[in-house]
């Protein structure tokens, strides 16, 4: 029986890592495309403090989701202690330190939501200059 009990815990942690492993990758992916969208718009030109600031909080909350997350892989006193109390106790911390990064990923999507109708709605449209290839084009006769 005990080894059954065993058994069912690790293979809770390690459903639990793979769930961690997963919240990593999709914060990592959400802020990768975050970054490269402010960066390549002119968003810094078009706001106020403030609406910066509603710009920062998504990407605060996702590095808060990270380090829990990671939080989960981090192996504790239960290394070298395969006992089911500690295992149950491991297993537990893990689901916290998850539960808390799922939070922070939903707050932030939250957050985001609210910055994507801020630029949508609420700013101006940047002020663009014609490029090269735009308006009537000039002919110059040969000579």
């Amino acid at each position: 029986m005990p080894q059954d009990v065993e058994t069912n815990y690790m293979e809770e942690i390690t459903r639990l890592n793979a769930a961690a492993r997963e919240l990593v990758t999709i914060t990592a992916l959400l802020q990768g495309i975050f970054f490269a969208v402010v960066s390549l718009s002119d968003v810094r030109r078009l706001m106020q403090q403030w609406q910066l600031a509603l710009f920062m909080i998504p990407l605060i909350l996702w590095f808060l989701c990270l380090i829990f997350s990671m939080q989960a892989f981090v192996p504790r006193e239960y290394k070298n202690d395969r006992t089911p109390e500690m295992l149950k106790k491991a297993s537990d911390l893990k689901f916290l330190w998850l539960r808390l990064a799922y939070l922070m990923l939903l707050i932030s999507l939250a957050f985001l939501m609210l910055d994507m109708a801020l630029y949508f709605f609420v700013l101006p449209p940047p002020q663009t200059s014609c490029l090269p290839i735009c308006g009537t084009p000039t002919v110059t006769p040969l000579p």
